[in-house]
């Protein structure tokens, strides 16, 4: 059993994602447990604050090679299995630098680690990431942020396809991050289940369970590639994408941070209006903009003043 302090070496569990494979509502869970865990043997610490459930800011260590947080998965207390969970583990495991990798296994070379890996069926995960990217702000580090590909495009990207690929993305996983094993688990079995059978743990479903990163409509994510092949001013794409996100309500995490920013910036950053010449109703697979959405929508900026 993972939890027990008699093991031959200390034990460390990676949570690796993959990104848009129910992590979110993972990491509610253990964090939720996070006593019942303890009592277990596991422990489990998001690294963030005080209202953190994920450990964004090692992922954050690894991308900037920044080793503080490095430190941190280590257990002070090797008589526990430290649990680790942030889908950017697989989502920049290509965009890590070498050096920080290497930081990373040699301060974990004297755990004994297991990663589990969520995947979910390969066209639902397509649709959810490509919209996920669409989304995105744009990154030097992640050429598909921001992205302005069709979604026929997309099927032919390296990093798609790398995600995509098990069991290269396995090695990889043990090879980059220094994994002695990786158990893989499909979403639609129930990624808390699945959890809880690898590492033999107990995780009760916490009485109001964070619902799921929701999807937006499918109209936004064409509006937004549009929207992303037209305007070059981040700044503009981030407030459309805010007012967007206030206009449907969406509760999709992405959304809703361009949506703040937006509020508390907005009176200073008139919106570019003349986009509405050229953008245009598509159908980019399942993601259809109709002639009704943009109606719509542009009356709620008029009425907005914006």
């Amino acid at each position: 059993m993972w939890g027990v302090s008699n093991a031959l070496k200390p034990s460390l569990i990676l949570h690796v994602g993959l990104p848009k494979a129910a992590s979110t509502s993972l990491q509610w869970a253990l964090y939720e447990n996070k006593t019942a865990l303890q009592a277990q043997g596991f422990l489990y610490e998001p690294d963030g604050g005080p209202r953190a459930r994920n450990h964004k800011r090692l992922v954050q260590s690894l991308l900037f090679a920044d080793g503080a947080a490095v430190e941190t998965v280590i257990p002070k207390d090797e008589s526990r299995t430290r649990i680790v969970s942030h889908e950017g583990l697989t989502n920049h495991l290509y965009d890590f630098g070498p050096d920080a990798l290497a930081h990373f296994r040699a301060a974990t070379s004297h755990l004994e680690t297991k990663a589990f890996l969520l995947i979910a069926e390969r066209s639902k995960w397509i649709r959810s990431y490509y919209a996920q990217c669409v989304l995105n702000p744009r990154s030097p580090r992640v050429a598909l942020y921001g992205t302005s590909k069709t979604l026929v495009e997309i099927q032919d990207d390296r990093r798609m396809n790398r995600f995509l690929d098990r069991d290269a993305l396995c090695r990889d996983i043990k090879e980059r991050l220094g994994a002695d094993d990786v158990s893989v688990w499909n979403v639609e079995d129930d990624p808390v289940a699945g959890f809880s059978h690898s590492f033999e743990c107990r995780l009760d479903r916490p009485e109001m369970m964070r619902p799921k990163n929701p999807s937006p409509p499918g109209w936004v994510v064409e509006f937004v590639r549009q929207l992303n092949l037209l305007e070059p001013n981040e700044g503009q794409r981030i407030a459309w994408k805010g007012a967007v996100g206030l206009f449907t309500e969406s509760e999709h995490d992405t959304l809703k941070q361009f949506s703040r920013s937006f509020s508390r910036g907005q009176p200073d950053l008139p919106l570019n209006t003349a986009l509405w010449a050229q953008i245009r109703p598509g159908v980019n697979g399942p993601f259809c903009l109709t002639e009704d959405d943009l109606t719509g929508f542009a009356n709620f900026v008029g009425r907005m003043g914006w």
